[in-house]
C-alpha cells in the first residue's frame, strides 16, 4: 500500500495521469516550473546588503512567490509570519499587491529588521491575551498600526497563507470568511505537529475540494467549478 501511494505521489509530482487541465497546469507550470525570476536573485542580494543571511531563503518562499504571480493575488494575509522573509516573495510580484500579518501575539516588533525591505508595509493584526493567558478570537482581532482601527473583512483576501509553526490557527470557517470564490490556500508546515493534524481537518472537510499535497506544504482550491480531488506534488 505504502509503495502504491508512493508510485502514485511520483507520477502525479511530474503531471502524470493528471486529466484535469487545471491540475495539470498547475503541477507542470508552478509546483514543478523549472523558470526563475527575477526576485529569486534581487531578494537574496537585498538580504545580504541588509546584514541577512540569504540562507534563511527556501523553495517554499520560490513556490509561494509563482502561485502570487500565478493567480494574480492583490490582497494576501499571512498568518503567522515569523522572520517576514516570506512576505518579501509574496509582495514581489506585482507593486499592486498588499500584504495583511496577522500574528498570534503581542511583545515587540520583532520583524523590524525585514520591514525595511519590504516595498509597503503590512496591516498589522496582533492578538490580545485575555487575563487566562489565552489568545482572543481571530474574529476579534484588529488592526494595530495604520490610522484607526479596522476590523477583518468577509471576502477581502485573494489567497491566505498559514504559517502552523506558531499558534494560534484559524479554524476552517475562518478561511472561507476571509476569503471569495476565487481565493486560494496554502497551509505549511503540514509534515509536523499542529500542521500534519490542521491540514488532515482541511482535507476532509468536503468544502475544501481541491487540494494538492506536498511533503511540506498543502495547497487548496475550494473552488465551486473545480471538481473535487486531491492530487501529490
Amino acid at each position: 500500500m505504502c509503495l502504491l501511494k508512493g508510485f502514485k505521489r511520483l507520477k502525479q509530482s511530474r503531471g502524470h495521469g493528471v486529466h484535469s487541465p487545471f491540475a495539470f497546469e498547475l503541477i507542470t507550470q508552478v509546483f514543478r516550473s523549472p523558470h526563475s525570476f527575477y526576485a529569486f536573485s534581487d531578494i537574496p542580494e537585498r538580504l545580504r546588503i541588509h546584514g541577512e543571511d540569504p540562507r534563511v531563503i527556501t523553495s517554499f518562499n520560490h513556490l509561494s512567490f509563482r502561485l502570487v504571480h500565478h493567480f494574480n493575488a492583490r490582497n494576501i494575509l499571512e498568518v503567522n509570519p515569523g522572520a517576514g522573509i516570506n512576505t518579501l516573495f509574496l509582495m514581489a510580484p506585482s507593486t499592486q499587491i498588499n500584504c495583511t500579518w496577522l500574528e498570534g501575539k503581542t511583545g515587540g516588533d520583532s520583524h523590524r529588521s525585514i520591514l525595511p525591505l519590504l516595498p509597503r508595509q503590512p496591516h498589522r493584526v496582533v492578538a490580545q491575551p485575555t487575563l487566562s493567558g489565552e489568545m482572543v478570537p481571530f474574529d476579534e482581532y484588529l488592526y494595530v498600526h495604520g490610522e484607526g482601527q479596522h476590523a477583518l473583512m468577509e471576502g477581502q483576501f485573494d489567497a491566505i497563507f498559514v504559517n502552523c509553526s506558531h499558534a494560534p490557527l484559524l479554524s476552517i470557517n475562518q478561511l472561507f470568511r476571509w476569503g471569495h470564490e476565487r481565493t486560494f490556500w496554502v497551509i505549511h508546515p503540514i509534515n509536523k505537529e499542529p500542521g500534519k493534524q490542521y491540514w488532515k481537518q482541511i482535507v476532509h472537510d468536503k468544502r475544501s475540494n481541491v487540494a494538492f499535497e506536498g511533503i511540506k506544504m498543502g495547497t487548496v482550491f475550494p473552488w465551486d467549478t473545480l471538481t473535487p480531488s486531491r492530487y501529490f506534488v
